[in-house]
């Protein structure tokens, strides 16, 4: 079955790229990253997610280093697209490049930060929603009052400010720690971990390298967490098969779609300006951790959870 579904992208993939010059009103291309396996895949997932979308297949393009402006004004005017997504780390540059000229460009599958607020952007940023990770976190745990997080007090901030009203629509509150380098974010987790109270309080770790490196504090953490019976939740499903209780990732997929959709709003000119943060989002669960904390995982939760920790 792996080797049918290999071949099957690979003809896609193809089919894709080879697609004649000249395309249908609306035609959107997607400008990706040109790496290696296994991240490109995740791009032509998102393309495959695009196409679906808008019910035709979008013009791929694999953005190698040297390309610049010229060379992707040049492929945009051959094959007559009405709007561009850009996915990975450049995407925002395009933006500023191209600046609606000679198409619109919409942003994805990159990590959010305070620069990308400028309403010029617009797009869907890899970050989750806070909203989500509090909603699961509730249905995982209803007993839970209080989250802590500890973020980096310059470059997390736009994250605490989305954070706030979405914690205290579900009763939560949050009690934000700001930080400055990530010595001093060791010291906080271990003094947050030794005093949070077992079911009522939650800690919430942010994908930032500066306040969380996974090579040294993650493992305190998740040792103070099992000997205390902490509930600790992530953005990083590799967080989960460490130990961390459950965690929110990119649906690949299903972010192409909403992206498909964006882009043709965009092409018509009724999109607005604006990063979003990701609703398409999967769960990763381990029921070790849940089991050690006492929490019960509904049948429903299950069948919803894409990755479970241990794998059996």
């Amino acid at each position: 079955m792996i080797w049918r579904r290999s071949l099957a992208l690979l003809l896609w993939m193809s089919a894709m790229l080879a697609a004649p010059v000249g395309a249908d009103k609306g035609a959107v291309g997607v400008v990706y990253p040109d790496i290696r396996e296994p991240f490109r895949s995740v791009f032509l997932s998102i393309a495959r997610g695009v196409s679906d979308e808008l019910g035709q297949e979008a013009m791929l393009r694999p953005l190698a280093e040297p390309d610049g402006t010229q060379e992707i004004g040049d492929w945009i005017k051959d094959n007559g697209l009405e709007s561009v997504i850009a996915l990975g780390s450049r995407g925002p540059d395009l933006s500023d490049e191209f600046d609606g000229k000679p198409v619109p460009v919409v942003v994805g599958a990159v990590h959010m930060s305070p620069e990308l607020q400028d309403r010029r952007y617009h797009g869907i940023a890899l970050s989750p929603d806070p909203a989500l990770l509090f909603g699961r976190l509730k249905a995982m745990a209803p007993g839970v009052k209080r989250v802590t997080v500890v973020y980096h007090r310059d470059r997390d901030r736009w994250i605490i400010e989305q954070a706030q009203p979405a914690a205290a629509r579900l009763g939560l509150e949050l009690n934000a720690v700001a930080v400055d380098r990530l010595q001093e974010a060791a010291g906080v987790y271990r003094d947050i971990l030794g005093t949070q109270a077992s079911g009522t309080e939650a800690l919430w770790l942010l994908q930032d390298g500066a306040v969380l490196d996974e090579q040294a504090v993650l493992p305190m953490i998740l040792k103070l967490a099992w000997d205390h019976k902490s509930i600790v939740f992530s953005s990083n499903p590799s967080h989960v098969r460490r130990g961390v209780l459950f965690a929110l990732y990119p649906d690949n997929y299903r972010m192409g779609r909403s992206l498909g959709a964006m882009a043709r709003l965009v092409s018509e000119g009724k999109g607005g300006h604006g990063m979003e943060l990701l609703r398409d989002l999967s769960m990763a669960l381990n029921v070790r951790t849940s089991e050690h904390l006492g929490l019960k995982v509904s049948r429903e939760l299950l069948r919803e959870i894409e990755l479970v920790f241990p794998l059996r």
